[in-house]
């Protein structure tokens, strides 16, 4: 069975939102379908794959989305020079989210390890992270 467009909508919305009501509201249904009956929706297999098939698609995408906002504030705090324990703190989660180290602050072996390093560290702060980085 293929989807309508309005139950693709549907889909996309109740995937985000997981609100049925608003969902339905938001795809063009009406006020008294999405009350009373927007549940049905939901009862159909093709619905229910579809939405799986948004939210396998969908939550990479916004964890990744995060994850760049989390780097673009820890390097603000990085280049803060008021407060080094803080800044080597933002250095730390860094190179945790690129995967250099690991949360008990070991070194963890990849295919590039010093390209990594390079970019996202500058000069001044490597000799804070001496123990972490590659012999």
């Amino acid at each position: 069975m293929s989807l309508t467009t309005k139950q693709i909508n549907f889909c996309k919305h109740y995937a985000i939102n997981r609100n049925l009501e608003q969902s339905a509201l938001k795809a063009g249904y009406s006020k008294s379908y999405a009350r009373k009956s927007a549940y049905k929706l939901l009862e159909s297999k093709a619905i229910q794959e579809q939405i799986k098939k948004i939210e396998d698609e969908y939550f990479p995408q916004v964890i990744k989305d995060l994850s760049i906002q989390a780097m673009e504030k820890l390097k603000e705090i990085m280049e803060d020079d008021k407060n080094r324990p803080t800044q080597l703190k933002a250095i730390m989660l860094i190179l945790q989210m690129n995967g250099v180290i690991n949360k008990n602050g070991e070194f963890v072996k990849q295919n590039k390890e010093d390209e990594v390093i390079e970019l996202i560290v500058p000069d001044e702060y490597k000799e804070y992270l001496t123990p972490y980085l590659p012999s």
